[in-house]
C-alpha cells in the first residue's frame, strides 16, 4: 500500500490460479485493501465462518477446486451473520455468473468478467460500485 492509498477495509480473495491470486492481491493492496488470499472456496468459507465480522468484502473466482465460487456465494447468502457481505465475483465464464444473479436476497453482488488484460482501474471501479467510495487511480 502506498502512502496515498486510503485504507479501504479488509478483503478476502479466493482465486485458485496462483499467478492471478498474486496479481489481484498486489492490485487490491495498492488500491488500499488489506488482503487475505486463499486458493479455493472451501478455505474462504473456513475463514468467513470462523470470523464472520472481520471482512468488508469478498472477491472470488467461480471455477475453483473443493468449493467453487457459486457454492461459496450460496453459503454466504445462507448464513445470517454473512448474508449482507458484499461479494465481487471475477469470472471468465458467463454461465456461473447467470446462476449467481438468480440467488435470492443478500448483500450487494457484482459480477466482473476476467479478460486477458488485468486492469487495476476497472477492478477498483467494480469494488467502489460494490461497497461505495471513489475508485483509486
Amino acid at each position: 500500500m502506498t502512502e496515498s492509498s486510503p485504507h479501504r477495509g479488509r478483503l478476502l480473495l479466493a482465486e485458485d490460479n496462483a499467478d492471478l491470486r498474486f496479481l489481484f492481491g498486489l492490485m487490491l493492496t495498492h488500491l488500499g485493501w488489506s488482503v487475505d488470499s486463499v486458493s479455493d472456496g472451501a478455505a474462504a468459507w473456513d475463514l468467513l465462518s470462523a470470523s464472520p465480522d472481520i471482512y468488508d468484502v469478498v472477491v472470488t473466482d467461480i471455477i475453483m477446486p473443493r468449493l467453487d465460487g457459486t457454492a461459496l456465494v450460496e453459503r454466504i447468502r445462507g448464513e445470517p451473520r454473512l448474508e449482507a457481505l458484499p461479494v465481487l465475483v471475477l469470472t471468465a465464464l458467463p454461465v456461473g455468473a447467470r446462476q449467481l444473479q438468480l440467488l435470492p436476497g443478500g448483500g450487494p453482488l457484482r459480477i466482473a468478467h476476467k479478460t486477458s488484460t488485468i486492469d487495476k482501474g476497472a477492478l477498483g471501479a467494480e469494488l467502489a460500485q460494490l461497497v461505495g467510495g471513489a475508485p483509486h487511480p
